[in-house]
């Protein structure tokens, strides 16, 4: 199925979100595909603590992003129905299918318009009353170095806008026990007025530091020595994420992880067009 995104949308005449009809036919597919959903995540969920909702105010779910099992570990642990910002990717088919009918906001990463218009259709489903679900990292942690990575303070703008709190959750994969511990950060609203940049490095804080934690409980009375081979079977570890779905693209994965100030090597590069040295 074709993935349209707000801004193809928009171009072609429709609406800026799924019709009322639209919306109600996805309502009624919801338990079916969360039923479906299941068989992809193969780990038992653990839920280390009880999620916590403010009366009042739509949600918007944010978590870390591992695997592509994520995706339907979060939409079975919400306990409720959601609109998922869903950046465009090869899928199998049986994955475009739930994305296409459980309900998205397709966005091109990089795509700025685009992700301008895909915020203004997440605010749209929030004032309707249904929850987002968010990846602000923007693609799969694949680092062994990081907890998290960057996120993206937009997701602060759209929460302000639409009067919506956000409720941070981080996954946590015990590959050996086949487990997936699931922990759920207290719910916040952001007033306008705030620092976004802070706001969105203080839930990224608050989720590494949950993601720490964990590592911390799993290692608890053991020594751990950082050796050449612990670091390879780590990296083996993050890579095989991606074997685990090859149509997957991780070169334009990698291309599209956020960088809040430029690399040294982006810095250096008009340099090395020229041919000069350091």
């Amino acid at each position: 199925m074709k993935q349209e995104t707000t801004k193809d949308k928009l171009y072609k005449g429709k609406g800026l979100i799924d019709t009322s009809l639209g919306i109600k036919i996805k309502d009624i597919s919801y338990p079916f595909l969360l039923a479906m959903s299941k068989t992809k995540i193969k780990y038992k969920l653990v839920y280390d603590n009880q999620l916590e909702k403010l009366e009042g105010h739509p949600c918007i779910f944010i978590s870390n992003h591992y695997s592509f099992r994520d995706t339907p570990i979060v939409c079975n642990s919400i306990k409720e129905r959601a609109y998922i910002l869903t950046g465009k990717q090869p899928l199998r088919p049986e994955d475009d299918l739930f994305f296409h009918f459980y309900g998205s906001v397709f966005v091109d990463r990089k795509d700025k318009e685009d992700m301008a218009l895909s915020k203004l259709a997440m605010e749209a489903y929030l004032k309707k009353e249904i929850a987002n679900i968010v990846f602000p990292e923007g693609t799969w942690n694949s680092d062994p170095a990081l907890l998290m990575l960057p996120m993206k303070w937009g997701i602060i703008e759209t929460a302000q806008k639409s009067n919506a709190q956000i409720i941070p959750m981080t996954l946590f994969y015990q590959r050996d026990k086949l487990e997936c511990h699931i922990q759920y950060g207290k719910p916040r609203l952001y007033p306008k007025g705030i620092d976004k940049k802070e706001a969105i490095n203080s839930v990224r804080d608050e989720m590494a530091t949950m993601l720490w934690n964990k590592i911390e409980e799993e290692y608890k009375g053991k020594e751990i020595h950082r050796t050449d081979e612990n670091i390879k079977a780590l990296e083996k570890d993050f890579i095989s994420v991606y074997d685990e779905y090859p149509k997957l693209d991780r070169e334009y994965e990698q291309s599209i992880i956020f960088k809040p100030y430029p690399t040294p090597e982006e810095v250096f590069e008009p340099i090395k067009k020229l041919g000069l040295k350091r």
